[in-house]
């Protein structure tokens, strides 16, 4: 654990609130608190990585029943009138700046970035978080090396079982995640397809 004598716990604390509220630099940081950049950048990995290792449970925990999972949806068919849908799923970039060897945070934008994967239940609120792959690696790839994909692969993942979509029908249907074209179909898996339609105009008389 990381500790500097010459800075209190308190300033620790407030140091990286403040870097998460303002999304401002170590080195302003650095001027605001009198400490060493490198100082800042320790403590705010500490703090930052002592949150996320007591709350990641309680408040990021993957599901782990078919209950859970058929809460969330329940939630989708309530607001899409969607079934089965256990969340939405997609790839975000964040923008950094170009680090050393960083030909791996090059992607297919031209600028150098991480990848943020997650899936969002319907009223986006994270279900699963996969962050710090490669900008150059693709949202399926990074996906299919998650946590999630290989319990769901593995069957561990507890979603409900395949059901029919009323009582008039015979045909069991899987739940699924959505997501976009950039995802490969599996069984698990369902992908939007946008659909572009040309309008016609057309001038009606008598």
């Amino acid at each position: 654990m990381f500790f500097d004598p010459c800075v209190s716990f308190k300033a620790f604390v407030h140091a990286s609130r403040v870097y998460l509220a303002s999304g401002c630099s170590y080195k302003d940081l650095h001027y605001t608190y009198r400490v060493g950049v490198s100082t800042i950048r320790n403590i705010i990995r500490e703090v930052t990585q002592s949150i996320w290792n007591n709350l990641c449970t309680e408040f990021m925990a993957l599901p782990d029943t078919s209950d859970k999972w058929e809460k969330i949806a329940d939630g989708f068919w309530r607001i899409t009138n969607f079934p089965y849908c256990l969340g939405a799923v997609d790839g975000k970039h964040i923008r950094e700046k170009k680090p050393d060897n960083s030909a791996s945070n090059f992607n297919y934008k031209e600028y150098f970035s991480i990848v943020l994967l997650a899936v969002v239940d319907s009223e986006y609120r994270f279900v699963y978080l996969n962050v710090g792959s490669y900008g150059k690696d693709c949202d399926s790839s990074i996906l299919k090396e998650s946590v999630l994909w290989k319990k769901l692969i593995q069957g561990t993942l507890n979603i409900p079982t395949p059901r029919p979509l009323g009582e008039q029908s015979q045909v069991n249907v899987p739940s699924v995640f959505i997501g976009d074209e950039g995802f490969g179909l599996h069984n698990n898996l369902c992908l939007v397809v946008h659909i572009w339609t040309r309008q016609k105009e057309y001038l009606i008389t008598d």
